[in-house]
């Protein structure tokens, strides 16, 4: 049974598919180093919240804050508390 980070990781990989092409998004999963794939499945090294801040963070840091929305709207599907991961990310900051 996939873990809810791990989920929600690859449904934001795949909405950023969309915008900046598959092998982009991977590129910048991976970046984090805490996101690798296998034969086309996700493997986590850590997984928490900061795998989640972490992904947000690397897709920002080239797209901006449109890229940056569209994460935060795979969180509030998923009806992640935004608080926690702010909280997480000025630790991590």
């Amino acid at each position: 049974m996939k873990s809810e980070v791990k989920n929600i990781i690859e449904e934001i990989i795949n909405e950023q598919s969309m915008i900046v092409g598959r092998k982009i998004a991977e590129e910048r999963a991976t970046s984090t180093e805490f996101i690798k794939f296998k034969n086309g499945n996700i493997e986590l090294k850590n997984d928490s919240n900061e795998a989640i801040v972490k992904l947000i963070e690397s897709f920002k840091e080239i797209f901006g804050k449109a890229s940056e929305e569209v994460c935060i709207e795979v969180l509030k599907k998923h009806k992640i508390n935004l608080n926690k991961i702010n909280k997480f990310k000025k630790k991590t900051t």
